[in-house]
């Protein structure tokens, strides 16, 4: 496996949350939400039970966000603690 090796995408912790929230690239290299590679970010609650994956749009709630720019909701993932 090691000599078939094909990157696919790359996952980082955006530290500075307050919750979980990861970006996710297509580009090893350039680890930006505005670089081209950028495809989605990876959002939880704040207590982990739920998982979000938005595009590479803009917060609804943010001042200039218009229908044709605004993000979309590609996915979601819920836990149930038992």
């Amino acid at each position: 496996m090691q000599h078939n090796f094909q990157f696919v995408l790359w996952g980082k912790k955006r530290s500075w949350n307050r919750t979980s929230n990861y970006l996710i690239t297509l580009n090893e290299k350039n680890l930006d939400v505005k670089a081209p590679g950028y495809a989605a970010k990876l959002r939880s609650n704040f207590m982990g039970t739920e998982f979000r994956i938005y595009d590479k749009g803009l917060n609804p709630d943010k001042k200039g966000v218009t229908e044709s720019n605004v993000r979309s909701e590609l996915g979601c993932i819920f836990y149930v603690s038992s």
